[in-house]
C-alpha cells in the first residue's frame, strides 16, 4: 500500500539522517542539523525557466555539494591552507567563506539585497505598500552614530498595524553560533532573531503609527542553508494568506537566492585558493 511505503521511506530517511548526525561534530554537525530542516531543499523546486533562476554549472556543483554535506573538491589542499584574504584556517566544507570571511561581504550584500527585493515584490503583488529603508534614528555625528534604518516599512491594510521589517541571513556554522547550533536545529536563526529584536524593537515603538495603532517590528531571518525562523514564516503566512501562490513562490525564490549565493562564494574562493598555490582546480566528474 502507498501509505505503508511512505511510512517506511520516512523511517529509513530519519534513521539515516540520525546516524549521520550522531557520527558528526563541530561544523559538520551544525551543517547537518540545519540541512535537515524542511525548508532547506526548496531551491530544488525552482524551475529555471527565467535567466535569473539559472546557475552556471560550476556554481550549481558547489551548491549541490554543500546541500549533500560533501567536502568541496581539493579537500586535501584545503585542510592544510589558510584563507588568502584574512589568513584564517579554512575547512573542507567551506564554512569559513560562508560565514565570516571579509572577502565574502560583497556577496553577502548582494544576497541580502536580492532577498529584500523578492520580499518587497511579493508584498506589492499581494496589495501592500512599502517604503524601502525607512529611517528610524537620525545619524549623530557627535557620537559617531550612523543612524538606524530598517529594510522595509510595510503599511498595514484592513486595520493591520504598520510593520518595520529587517532582513537577516545567518550562518549556523559561524564560530559565534557553533556552540548552540551543534545542539539545536535552527539555533542560529533564533539567536539572530533575538539580536535584531533587541536592536530595533524599542526604537520602533517610539515611531508614529496609524490612528490608534502602534507600529510593530519583525526580523525576517533565514539561515544560510534555507531554514526560515518560525515567527518570520508565520508573519509571511499571514500577510500572503490571500495569495498562497505568491507565498510559495517567494519562499522557493529566497531559498534559491541563498543557495546560488553559497555556490558562487565557494566557487570564487576555491578558484582563488588554487590560483594562489598553483593548484589545478578539480572540475572533473569527481567534482559533480
Amino acid at each position: 500500500p502507498m501509505f505503508l511505503q511512505s511510512l517506511l521511506s520516512r523511517a529509513i530517511h530519519w534513521w539515516t539522517r540520525r546516524g549521520l548526525e550522531l557520527s558528526a561534530s563541530g561544523v559538520r554537525l551544525a551543517q547537518l542539523l540545519s540541512l535537515g530542516l524542511r525548508s532547506s531543499g526548496l531551491w530544488l523546486q525552482v524551475i529555471p525557466s527565467q535567466a535569473r533562476h539559472r546557475m552556471v554549472p560550476a556554481v550549481f556543483r558547489y551548491a549541490l555539494r554543500v546541500y549533500l554535506g560533501l567536502p568541496i573538491p581539493g579537500d586535501s589542499l584545503l585542510s592544510t591552507r589558510r584563507c588568502q584574504d584574512c589568513h584564517a584556517v579554512v575547512d573542507t566544507l567551506g564554512s569559513h567563506w560562508l560565514s565570516t570571511c571579509p572577502a565574502s561581504r560583497a556577496a553577502f550584500t548582494r544576497r541580502h539585497t536580492a532577498v529584500n527585493h523578492s520580499i518587497r515584490a511579493a508584498l506589492h503583488e499581494a496589495g501592500y505598500t512599502t517604503t524601502l529603508e525607512p529611517l528610524l534614528m537620525d545619524p549623530d555625528p557627535h557620537q559617531d552614530h550612523p543612524g538606524l534604518r530598517a529594510d522595509l516599512l510595510v503599511f498595514g491594510i484592513d486595520g493591520q498595524p504598520d510593520t518595520y521589517v529587517d532582513v537577516a541571513i545567518t550562518c549556523p556554522t559561524a564560530p559565534s553560533f557553533l556552540e548552540g547550533t551543534q545542539a539545536r536545529r535552527g539555533k542560529a536563526a533564533h539567536m539572530k532573531f533575538q539580536q535584531k529584536h533587541r536592536k530595533y524593537a524599542s526604537t520602533v515603538r517610539a515611531q508614529p503609527g496609524g490612528v490608534g495603532l502602534q507600529p510593530h517590528f519583525l526580523p525576517l531571518v533565514w539561515e544560510t542553508f534555507g531554514f526560515t525562523h518560525a515567527k518570520s514564516a508565520s508573519w509571511l503566512d499571514r500577510q500572503l494568506k490571500h495569495v498562497p501562490g505568491v507565498r510559495n513562490r517567494l519562499l522557493r525564490e529566497i531559498s534559491w537566492v541563498l543557495w546560488r549565493s553559497s555556490g558562487a562564494i565557494l566557487e570564487r574562493a576555491y578558484r582563488r585558493l588554487c590560483w594562489f598555490h598553483s593548484y589545478q582546480p578539480e572540475f572533473s566528474s569527481a567534482a559533480t
